[in-house]
């Protein structure tokens, strides 16, 4: 492939850094290389580059693995060596480097047995896999067979290791893997889970990076293991209690509680022991987990488990969350909303976003909204633009003054995300509506933007009420008016009055469709009454009582495309004549085709004859006999007894030879209204994909 060859020779055989553009825009070139010039020419290609110079050209090879649209489990290992030595360096870029191409690599494999020798290579390299994770290998047994087996080869690194550093950043990537349990925790795992929490050189952070783990680990059908752990969680919150001021043990509490709130909502059993647990979250006076102080203090990681734990709160325990006890978690929310951090804000406006749409979600707009004020209030302009003109300085820190000082943007955000309540009773929209009058005109969110303020030398917009009025007077007159009309009709640009059109009026220009017949009161009636006949029929038995229909229909079909008259255009000399050519017709070049099928698919395909007329002599001689005869087979695979014909009402489905014909063969005919092709599968579905492949 001359692509491929161009592809080798200037860039993997490159010897200078290749620009991250062209790395980028080349992939989607590579996606239609195949398995033979990927193992014949790409993959060759790369293993002499990564030897002559790896720091320059492995960037190349990893925007080359995750280029390719190819399933690599079956050159998973070739190209793990590739990295070898790139992924233990010193250097910071080059692991950097490496590290993501073993993402790219685990992505592109769907091989179980594949990621999992690449897992016991880089095992004895690094001593953690967490990329691996993002495979694609599927299927539930075998994701929990992988998942197992990579989890228990964390073990021995987690036993040695006494570094505080390394130790949590292998949790970190172990919890990757526990959140692909679906069956069980492994047993050894759940062991260890408990015995590490217990060594000496398990810090705060390490202990937190385990309950991390128990966190990712207990979901789903593997939450009744959870109550094995519950006197060690339960001992986590009481060490907190009596050390609040320890910000390292509530953060702890944090985690735990995130754990004990999934428990209590699935384990009857363990719901009698979680006392403590409740007690702490019911206490309004200590407040351990949203005080202010811890707050400000804690890291994005605790904030967002906070989210998590106050979301699972007021979502599933709505009748412990009393007004008075919800209050500290609304202030808690809200700080989080205002946070600096992107990650804590999403996964902040995400939780508002659920915690909205419950029952009652106004009332708890409300409530939010006040707490937003008390915020607001501490907010001064000062500090605003103290914070805008020394951006340098308030970057240095993420704590103190500068945390303090919430930037005017993201406290309008905010602002919008508890107010957004879906399907709102317009009382409660009229009650949100007057409370959010002062925080939204308060002066801190106005120095959000100028763009929107009046100011000298800004032109004013010709969208006001009398342009929108005129440009729908004008529509509702001539619905086929044009936008050109229009703009020309009101002095108006195109664009303009497009912009009236679809954003304020909320319209758009759609072809109207074309129906054979309009029905008469009647026939609307008869469409009623036989489609509550049809819904009597098959309510009782439910949707496998539908494999009992059969359904046919004639229709045209042509033998081929006619094609048009611009292709028989041709050059001629000056003085010639023009060519002719017979004009294509109709009559010889379609047929009539008769199709009868069922759930399992097409049961009987006549073609009738040039010369032939579909009669009712004709629809039984020829097509309901090949129609029986197709049942009498379908019958002796499957159990069903009963066939129920579901055709239109044409003149050959109508007949008294027809209809006795199929009295005879047992055959009941379901009740069709007239003008309904829409009721029929042939005519709404199946001859209409037919034409158009």
């Amino acid at each position: 492939v001359p692509f491929l060859d161009l592809y080798t020779k200037q860039v993997l055989a490159n010897r200078t850094a290749i620009p991250k553009a062209i790395l980028l825009n080349v992939t989607e070139l590579l996606r239609h290389c195949s398995h033979d010039e990927f193992k014949d020419q790409v993959l060759p290609a790369a293993q002499k580059a990564m030897l002559r110079n790896p720091e320059v050209i492995q960037d190349a090879v990893s925007e080359l693995v995750r280029g390719v649209k190819l399933d690599l489990s079956q050159y998973a290992l070739d190209v793990m060596k590739l990295f070898a030595g790139p992924i233990s360096s010193k250097d910071e870029t080059s692991r950097t480097i490496a590290v993501q191409a073993m993402k790219n690599l685990a992505i592109q494999c769907s091989d179980s047995g594949a990621i999992e020798k690449l897992a016991q290579n880089l095992f004895k390299i690094l001593g953690g896999v967490g990329n691996l994770v993002y495979n694609t290998v599927s299927g539930t047994s075998t994701l929990q067979a992988l998942s197992t087996t990579v989890a228990l080869m964390f073990l021995p690194t987690l036993q040695q290791e006494v570094h505080e550093g390394t130790l949590v950043h292998t949790l970190s990537m172990l919890s990757l893997w526990c959140g692909k349990f679906y069956t069980e925790v492994p047993d050894k795992l759940l062991e260890w889970f408990q015995k590490g929490m217990a060594l000496k050189t398990s810090t705060s952070a390490v202990r937190n990076e385990y309950i991390r783990c128990m966190n990712a680990a207990f979901h789903a059908d593997t939450m009744h293991q959870a109550s094995k752990i519950l006197p060690l969680l339960l001992q986590t919150l009481d060490k907190a209690e009596k050390q609040p001021n320890q910000q390292q043990l509530v953060a702890e509490m944090v985690s735990a509680s995130c754990l004990l709130v999934k428990l209590a909502a699935v384990d009857i059993e363990a719901e009698s022991k979680l006392g403590p647990f409740w007690n702490m979250i019911l206490d309004t006076k200590k407040q351990h987990l949203v005080n202010t102080k811890f707050l400000s203090s804690a890291s994005d990681e605790t904030l967002q488990s906070l989210i998590f734990l106050l979301e699972r709160l007021i979502s599933e325990f709505p009748s412990k969350m009393s007004e008075t006890v919800s209050k500290p978690y609304y202030r808690a929310l809200i700080f989080c909303l205002c946070r600096k951090s992107w990650a804590v804000r999403r996964a902040a406006i995400t939780s508002t976003k659920k915690i909205l749409s419950l029952l009652g979600g106004a009332q708890i707009a409300v409530s939010l909204i006040e707490e937003f004020q008390k915020l607001q209030q501490d907010q001064t302009l000062s500090d605003l633009t103290q914070l805008v003109s020394k951006d340098e300085e308030a970057s240095k820190s993420d704590s103190g003054e500068s945390n303090k000082v919430v930037a005017a943007r993201t406290m309008s955000s905010a602002l919008q995300s508890i107010c957004a309540v879906e399907k709102v009773d317009p009382v409660d929209a009229e009650k949100i509506a007057l409370i959010t009058l002062i925080p939204t005109h308060h002066p801190y969110i106005g120095k959000k933007s100028l763009s929107y303020c009046p100011r000298a030398g800004r032109p004013k917009s010709c969208v006001n009420e009398q342009t929108v009025a005129s440009i729908k007077k004008d529509i509702d007159e001539d619905p086929h008016i044009s936008v050109r009309e229009l703009s020309n009709t009101n002095g108006l640009s195109y664009g303009t009055v497009h912009t009236i059109i679809t954003e304020h009026l909320r319209m758009k220009k759609v072809c109207a469709r074309w129906i054979p017949h309009l029905l008469t009161e009647d026939q609307k009636r008869e469409r009623v009454h036989r489609a509550m006949e049809l819904l009597s029929m098959f309510e009782p038995h439910g949707p496998k009582r539908l494999s009992d229909i059969l359904t046919g229909d004639e229709t045209w079909f042509p033998f081929f495309i006619i094609p048009p008259k611009r292709l028989n255009r041709m050059w001629v000399d000056g003085q010639g004549d023009r060519p002719v050519v017979l004009r294509p017709g109709f009559q010889s070049r379609k047929r009539i085709f008769t199709v009868f099928f069922n759930y399992s698919g097409p049961l009987v395909v006549d073609i009738l004859h040039q010369d032939s007329t579909m009669t009712a002599t004709y629809h039984v001689q020829n097509v309901l006999s090949q129609v029986k005869s197709a049942i009498n087979e379908q019958r002796s695979k499957v159990s069903t007894s009963r066939t129920l014909l579901l055709h239109d009402n044409a003149d050959p489905h109508k007949a008294r030879a027809t209809t006795q014909s199929l009295r005879e063969q047992g055959i009941q005919v379901l009740p069709y209204p007239a003008y309904s092709p829409d009721l029929a599968p042939c005519s709404s579905g199946c001859f209409r994909f037919c034409r158009t492949d």
